[in-house]
């Protein structure tokens, strides 16, 4: 790998005598340090060097690098909301996470003593998982998030006030937390989910005609 080193501290022109050592980086390719040798300048200390490129090299993005380092952060294949809803209602979903919900068992991890108001905004950028904690939809692909899928969208309703659960208490990212809510609303309009209407007691003696 060609690469041109360019003097930010001094110029050759300052160094009468130098020294080029060569030796391998982490990155496996050959680089060069000129030492000062100059008797005025410290001998034990290097030139600081900046490395330019002479040609347009690939260079591996983030995602990529995770993705070598980690296949299973990949979230680029899509699965369909039927498949989703066949894994929601088989025995291997059973056998995971048993009869809690899938949000039973997560645990946040955080800097501190006390966790932060909101959780993260999201989990997954350009279809790979960027956290090494991933909330309990986005660590789990076989999890999608729609109107359809009635016994997922369960797990994340109180049973007492018939509401959607908040994000503190399930750990889902942000935009996870917002999906479910378009979702339950959808299927509540639909009559997809069930819910159960405020009672409210009236005094009809109020409403006669006197």
């Amino acid at each position: 790998m060609n690469r041109l080193f360019r003097l930010t501290s001094y110029t050759l022109s300052n160094i009468p005598k130098f020294a080029v050592r060569e030796f391998h980086s982490r990155t496996d390719f050959t680089a060069r340090t000129i030492i000062c040798c100059n008797s005025v300048l410290n001998p034990t200390r290097s030139l600081h060097v900046t490395p330019l490129r002479l040609e347009d090299e690939p260079k591996k993005s983030r995602y990529e690098g995770l993705l070598e380092r980690d296949p299973s952060r990949d979230r680029s294949r899509k699965i369909s909301i039927e498949t989703s809803i066949r894994y929601v209602n088989s025995q291997a979903f059973k056998d995971g996470y048993g009869n809690d919900p899938v949000w039973f068992l997560y645990r946040r991890n955080h800097k501190g003593q006390f966790a932060r108001p909101k959780t993260r905004k999201m989990c997954i950028r350009n279809d790979v998982i960027m956290t090494g904690n991933p909330c309990p939809i986005c660590r789990d692909e076989f999890l999608v998030v729609s109107y359809k899928n009635v016994e997922l969208l369960k797990q994340f309703i109180s049973p007492i006030t018939g509401e959607l659960l908040s994000y503190k208490t399930t750990g889902v990212c942000q935009q996870q937390h917002q999906n479910l809510l378009v979702a339950y609303l959808q299927a509540r309009d639909l009559g997809l989910i069930t819910f159960d209407l405020p009672f409210r007691e009236y005094d009809y003696s109020e409403y006669e005609l006197k």
